[in-house]
């Protein structure tokens, strides 16, 4: 590459062109291309160019400056993601959808206050991808809410979009988890179980409905008091008329799938899948449904009445329980031998307050059944093992039933 001058007269005038050209041989004959147009260009960045591509240094070098300009990457990746998710379809043109697509991308790859995005803004190309000014703060509130207005509206549009080509979805998942507040004024907020453990925290409960394959289709928000069986019922109808699936698997775990759930779903002709619990299949095996060797590694179909189960024994997940198990016994062992010498070392402590101490530890370890602790008459301490209710507490290790009222063996 090199800097070419063309001189050309007009009008009396000499006029130079600075041309960038590339030279080049094509079937032995020797040719030239245009890169760059540079007569407009400042004369000390021409000279930057011209001596670098002669290996040399400029003479005004230090006059050359160059700026970090806008990011541009991640926002037309995050542009195109939503485009083909049916998100910029949904949410329009206008302006509102504009902003609206902006606060998507901000959140995702900034993560901040609705206050930093005008900054992040700016040091992306928002402007000049996005076709909008960057919003005030103001705006940005406004268009949450005009998105609250129209939540049901974008949904429907993307589940439009994702599913037109017209096949049925007849498997749904759904589950909930909650989200706590530092503050006390949101008109949602309230107090619950707290998944987090934060006591003293306000909370909302938000619960997400999927398609089979896990892609989102429509996000509830419900008062953080509210109990995670009481926001079911809202699905079932939110499919049934929003979406108008006539036959529907509800799929849900133990704590989400109950009785009074289970009524529900079968009042609106749907099917379900959900897990029992341990104590259900302990009762299910004293009825005779199944019996406690069916539990193999090897997946087991059962029918009884109107219900099929499904049953399984994980070898590995057997394993895994019966270490840890063990371990916790070990801990509590280890515990009792400490205490037992902390006594003799200590004439004036409490063996009541030792007993107390390990007692808590194996409730926490949920081994009440098996294990208590005791002291004899010269102040040791004593690990009692119940052997036969330590067999009983590992019975069902690894063991797991699902529950559904569908025809067909779910074994896929």
């Amino acid at each position: 590459m090199y800097i070419q001058r063309i001189n050309r007269k007009q009008n009396g005038k000499v006029y130079t062109s600075i041309i960038l050209t590339r030279s080049y041989r094509e079937n032995g004959k020797q040719k030239r291309e245009t890169l760059a147009v540079l007569t407009k260009w400042p004369k000390h960045l021409i000279a930057a160019i011209e001596a670098g591509l002669k290996n040399k240094s400029p003479a005004d070098f230090k006059e050359f400056r160059y700026t970090q300009g806008k990011s541009f990457g991640a926002v037309f990746v995050m542009k195109e993601i939503c485009k083909r998710l049916g998100v910029n379809n949904a949410l329009s043109r206008t302006a509102y959808g504009k902003i609206a697509l902006l606060q998507i991308m901000a959140r995702i790859l900034n993560n901040g206050s609705q206050r930093a995005i005008g900054n992040w803004a700016k040091l992306n190309a928002v402007e000049e991808l996005l076709h909008m000014e960057i919003p005030t703060l103001d705006e940005c509130y406004e268009n949450l809410s005009i998105l609250q207005d129209r939540q049901k509206h974008i949904e429907n549009k993307i589940y439009k979009f994702q599913h037109k080509d017209d096949k049925p979805i007849n498997i749904y998942l759904y589950d909930v988890t909650s989200s706590y507040f530092e503050g006390r004024k949101n008109e949602l907020s309230a107090f619950g179980y707290n998944r987090d453990g934060k006591k003293g925290k306000k909370q909302i409960v938000n619960g997400l409905l999927c398609d089979a394959t896990g892609d989102p289709i429509s996000v509830e928000v419900f008062k953080g008091n509210t109990n995670d069986l009481q926001t079911f019922s809202s699905q079932l109808q939110k499919v049934k008329q929003r979406f108008n699936i006539k036959q529907v698997v509800m799929i849900g775990d133990k704590g989400m799938i109950k009785t009074a759930q289970i009524d529900d779903i079968l009042n609106n002709g749907f099917a379900y899948i959900t897990t029992i619990t341990k104590g259900q299949i302990q009762s299910l095996i004293k009825k005779g449904v199944f019996q406690l060797d069916m539990f193999e590694d090897k997946i087991m179909d059962i029918q009884d009445t109107k219900d099929r189960y499904v049953i399984r024994c994980n070898p590995i997940r057997k394993q895994e329980i019966a270490d840890n198990r063990l371990q916790r016994i070990a801990t509590i062992r280890q515990m009792t031998v400490v205490g037992a010498q902390y006594l003799l070392e200590h004439p004036r402590a409490r063996v009541n307050t030792q007993i107390v101490k390990i007692t808590d530890k194996i409730k926490r370890f949920k081994l009440a059944k098996a294990l208590n602790v005791s002291s004899d008459d010269d102040r040791g301490m004593v690990l009692n093992v119940a052997h036969d209710e330590l067999a009983g507490l590992s019975q069902l290790d690894g063991c797991y039933a699902m529950k559904t009222n569908l025809d067909q063996c779910i074994t896929a």
